[in-house]
């Protein structure tokens, strides 16, 4: 169409000077306009060539060139849609969050006015397709959505979980969920915990650059003291670097009366519980990168009690399985024939080695002191670009070294020496070296026969300290 044309689909029309009217079918397809790049569709839809302005009333729906879509019983909108009236209006954003108004007034090219309005993240209707309650909603009496300043804006705020109010604030912002990062409160997290109560984290994102942001989002609970959650994150020309943490001042909370008696059967002090998660990766020019990963808690149970997201990633060269931390310093250097890693680390376990049934604050934890500390770990590899013999060979090469703290076993030719306990013996240290040679080669004669020789030749030292005396042993080697 050009610039003034005005392509229209309905059960009928009629002209009567500059104004159009379309009228769609009774309970079948409604009338379609297109003009200007716009669409509206409705019961019934009347467009004035002069003014440009149009007028919908019935199911309205218009799309706009983008591909953005608005609903409404009725609306009334100008030639430049730069002002416009919808009752029961309704609009769906690019990321999938609704946004619903009794009325909606939109005021200059920026600037759109919702009243008594409902906006959520969350889907409102089923996979059959009928409409359900979302799980977390904002009301306000008014909404307004500045597309200049790229926010939404609030004015007397309820949010509501499953349907069910529970904060109210009498003014709120947030930025525009097409946003992709800007400064502003996000979205607030709302959910119920037992032990803390009603939790609301309110995250308030700070974009100091294109490459550089914090995440600042306390948690406040019903029940136990707030909880500061903290992220910062940079990105550099070669690399990246996040790290996470938390901090609160509180005791801990669950069950921890075994005996039915009404009191905790351990003390329960209140004092400082943090944790920290953190990791960088750096690949500069070059066949070398390298990175490392933090990653510790104050408390076995602190992720699980306040609800920390995604606490366990791999975010390094080793991962620390669920419930375990690790925390590393690693190097890599790889060529198309070559690869060398070195590497440093220790782990932290979360993971429970005994439940207690009556009081699950009682559980026993896997003893950290019992996982090694592993410094070095090295690993080789090599592979000449020239046949050798007529054949693939194959290095490869690995060395470690493992410090406990706590007795967990060693390799003893006399099993009768080891004692009946060994609570609270000394942790075994080990060391190990280890060269692999492979030598391949595959042979095809005239008849068709096929032959693949092979040496494979292997060799490793081991080194074993700090044995406990009780075992009556000397160190080996």
């Amino acid at each position: 169409l050009g610039d003034g044309g005005v392509y229209v689909d309905a059960q009928s029309a009629t002209r009567q000077g500059d104004l159009i009217t379309a009228q769609g079918a009774e309970g079948g397809e409604r009338a379609l306009v297109r003009a200007r790049g716009y669409t509206l569709r409705a019961n019934q839809v009347a467009y004035d060539l002069g003014t440009g302005v149009a007028s919908a009333a019935g199911q309205a729906e218009i799309f706009s060139p983008n591909g953005d879509v608005a609903y409404a019983s009725q609306l009334q909108t100008d030639a430049e849609l730069q002002v416009g009236v919808a009752v029961d209006f309704a609009t769906r954003l690019s990321n999938g969050s609704s946004l619903m108004a009794a009325t909606a007034v939109r005021r200059g090219e920026n600037a759109n006015e919702l009243n008594y309005a409902i906006f959520t993240p969350c889907p409102i209707c089923d996979e059959k397709g009928n409409p359900k309650t979302p799980s977390i909603s904002i009301q306000a009496e008014k909404v307004v959505q500045d597309e200049e300043l790229r926010a939404i804006l609030y004015r007397n705020a309820v949010f509501k979980v499953g349907g069910v109010p529970v904060l109210y604030l009498p003014f709120f912002s947030h930025p525009d969920p097409t946003v992709e990062r800007a400064s502003g409160l996000l979205v607030p997290i709302i959910n119920y915990d037992d032990g803390r109560g009603v939790s609301v984290e309110t995250p308030y994102l700070h974009v100091v650059s294109p490459s550089e942001d914090w995440l600042i989002s306390p948690q406040f609970n019903g029940r136990v003291a707030p909880f500061l959650n903290l992220q910062w994150r940079r990105r550099f020309d070669d690399g990246t670097i996040v790290l996470r943490g938390g901090y609160t001042y509180e005791r801990p909370f669950g069950d921890y009366d075994a005996d039915g008696d009404g009191e905790a059967d351990i003390p329960l002090e209140t004092e400082s519980r943090s944790y920290v998660l953190g990791w960088g990766r750096f690949d500069p020019d070059g066949p070398w990168r390298w990175g490392f990963t933090a990653e510790r808690t104050s408390d076995k149970t602190l992720f699980d009690r306040y609800d920390i997201s995604s606490p366990y990633q791999d975010n390094g060269l080793y991962f620390g399985d669920q419930r375990r931390l690790i925390s590393q310093l690693y190097a890599e250097r790889q060529t198309e024939r070559s690869y060398v890693s070195v590497a440093a680390f220790s782990i932290q376990s979360l993971r429970v080695a005994q439940t207690n049934e009556d009081a699950l604050g009682l559980n026993v934890f896997e003893d950290d002191d019992s996982l090694p500390v592993v410094a070095p770990l090295v690993d080789a590899r090599w592979e000449p670009e020239e046949p050798m013999f007529g054949g693939r060979l194959r290095l490869r090469g690995s060395a470690v070294a493992l410090f406990r703290d706590a007795y967990v076993g060693s390799p003893v030719l006399r099993p009768e020496t080891i004692p009946a306990t060994t609570l609270g013996a000394g942790g075994v240290d080990s060391r190990r070296i280890s060269g692999q040679a492979e030598w391949r080669r595959i042979v095809t004669t005239r008849q068709g026969l096929r032959f693949e020789p092979f040496v494979d030749l292997r060799v490793d030292a081991y080194s074993i300290g700090d044995l406990p005396p009780a075992l009556g042993l000397d160190d080996a080697t």
